[in-house]
């Protein structure tokens, strides 16, 4: 139901948009000690995140092409903090999803999106110094138009993996303490499963993979070096 009562039915667990959903879920206590952790993370995440973007507009030094994926890194993990733990915060605070259903699919389409972004930021700023330290490429020179396309993957990428739940193959719910959204884990069935299955190869294995590929090279590289 989109309508949200205040009390949850009697002798009946509420659903994640009706109302408080402790003691269903979790203590009272619980709710609370949930709502400060992401007050917290709130605070710290939009100054770090906002600083880091703030600098690098200010400066023109710090615009070199290999910093750009440091930025994008930024404006994604501000934005998760933003659609994300700022809607946590409001919900723990409530103890219930108090924004309805539809925002439920828009915070978890939103942090899913974003928190992809920042994790394939990641595995692309590895891949670049890989490039860079490596020289897998011989007198390759990483320039302003591939930071850019490095970017622009980031977000592609993510949106082609995040946009599905909207349209149909799998769903975004509420989920743990039902104050946040995310993909469907819980409800199995081809559907779902088939989705998960594809987000997390796509979306994790692959980024992790490039990670390590590019990380065990460099460690390589410099112990040659220093040898």
């Amino acid at each position: 139901s989109m309508e949200s009562s205040p009390e949850p039915p009697k002798n009946s667990t509420p659903g994640p948009f009706d109302g408080p959903q402790w003691p269903h879920q979790a203590p009272r206590a619980m709710y609370l000690a949930v709502a400060v952790l992401m007050g917290l993370v709130v605070a710290s995440a939009s100054l770090l995140n906002g600083l880091v973007i703030v600098v690098s507009v200010r400066h023109k030094k710090l615009r070199s092409p290999l910093n750009y994926i440091l930025v994008n890194l930024a404006v994604a993990n501000l934005l998760v903090t933003l659609c994300g733990s700022s809607v946590s915060l409001s919900n723990n605070i409530s103890g219930f999803f108090v924004f309805g259903e539809r925002l439920c699919q828009l915070e978890g389409f939103m942090v899913s999106l974003t928190g992809i972004v920042g994790l394939w930021s990641l595995a692309i700023l590895a891949l670049e110094r890989y490039l860079v330290v490596c020289r897998p490429l011989g007198d390759f020179r990483f320039q302003h138009r591939h930071a850019a396309s490095g970017c622009a993957f980031t977000w592609g990428w993510s949106l082609l993996w995040t946009t599905p739940p909207l349209l149909g193959w799998s769903s975004y719910v509420p989920e743990g303490l039902r104050t946040s959204c995310g993909p469907n884990w819980y409800t199995g069935g081809t559907n779902n499963s088939s989705y998960i299955l594809a987000l997390f190869v796509t979306c994790f294995v692959l980024p992790l993979s490039l990670i390590l590929f590019s990380y065990t090279n460099l460690l390589l590289t410099l112990r040659a070096v220093s040898a």
